[in-house]
């Protein structure tokens, strides 16, 4: 065998020539490819597993979400916003079905006004609708929250069982998937008889039978629940209120009656503005005064609260929520 680069005789056995270095043709050294061939092979395969752990972490997470939102909607937060606020709410995880009728704090939430019957001898009086709009109250500021601190200065009648109230973002969130009844969120500071006061709030997923308000002249019993109190009721789906007074074991209260323009819906807040003086409350609803009604039910100083009342058609797994802002309460 003679090299093929220069021509010397190559002795059997020898890979190279020992004159030039050229290799023999067909050796191991100068005629295999395959380390050349083996790499191709290993770098795709890398790069399918990359990719293929890329797109497989999403696509799992993607389905572990939606396995939750609708397998387990009690433990998966429901988020809304208030304007450019965002929030969530854990629903209650207990059964409505088996609170107590009424009493303390211990117990569940009484029932609802709309259940009980009329007490004619205590029969509320309400005025007609007037156009007057009524002075502005410029006292002094006796209380305020605005929900921008973490925590409220409100606080939860009942358990998590039967609500949720929250700040977040500059707003109060009171929650409750249980109905019927009042569920309520409260000021414990200081009880007043005499007063004026305004919010914001707005419900915007609000149910045809759902309904919220405001509480005063709370009374409570020894064990710290609410045994009397007087109460502002509107209806956001049915552009209506009445006032209202619940007196230990019945509602006295007034008819339901149309406010004179509709309510802000959405994330849109309507301002409520109160004055209550002596057996008096006037009401006025974004910046028009609606009506003045007369009390004769309960006189003594309570706390001050807001509440919301869960429609009876809720389905199952959702809540009834009010959102809160701007609450300032002002001496007469």
């Amino acid at each position: 065998m003679h090299c093929s680069n220069c021509g010397k005789k190559i002795e059997k056995g020898h890979n190279f020539c020992t004159q030039c270095g050229t290799p023999v043709a067909g050796s191991a050294s100068g005629g295999s490819n395959s380390t050349h061939k083996s790499t191709p092979k290993k770098r795709p395969r890398a790069i399918r597993i990359v990719m293929a752990f890329l797109i497989g972490i999403p696509v799992l997470l993607t389905i572990s979400i939606f396995a939750l939102r609708f397998l387990a909607p009690d433990v998966f937060p429901i988020k809304f916003g208030f304007g450019d606020k965002k929030f969530a709410i854990a629903i209650p995880g207990g059964d409505p079905s088996s609170a107590p009728d009424a009493g303390g704090q211990v117990d569940g939430p009484q029932s609802s006004p709309g259940q009980t019957r009329q007490a004619e001898d205590e029969m509320p009086v309400e005025t007609p609708l007037i156009d007057t709009v009524q002075p502005t109250p410029d006292p002094g500021i006796l209380f305020s929250e605005s929900f921008d601190a973490e925590q409220s200065a409100l606080i939860a009648l009942f358990g998590e069982d039967y609500m949720n109230f929250r700040t977040f973002e500059g707003a109060g969130l009171l929650s409750s998937n249980y109905s019927p009844g009042v569920i309520p969120a409260y000021v414990p500071e200081f009880v007043i008889k005499d007063f004026a006061a305004e919010y914001q709030f707005a419900v915007p997923d609000a149910y045809p039978t759902s309904y919220t308000g405001f509480l005063y002249r709370i009374q409570q019993n020894e064990d710290g629940g609410f045994q009397r109190y007087m109460a502002l009721i509107i209806y956001p789906q049915q552009n209506q209120f009445r006032f209202g007074a619940w007196m230990g074991d019945d509602w006295v209260r007034g008819e339901k009656m149309d406010l004179p323009e509709p309510l802000n819906t959405g994330f849109t807040p309507n301002w409520i503005g109160l004055e209550v003086i002596g057996r008096e409350t006037h009401l006025s609803v974004n910046g028009g005064h609606v009506t003045t009604y007369t009390n004769t039910s309960i006189q003594d100083a309570g706390l001050l609260g807001f509440f919301i009342s869960p429609a009876e058609e809720l389905p199952e797994g959702k809540l009834d929520y009010v959102l809160l802002d701007n609450f300032i309460v002002y001496i007469p």
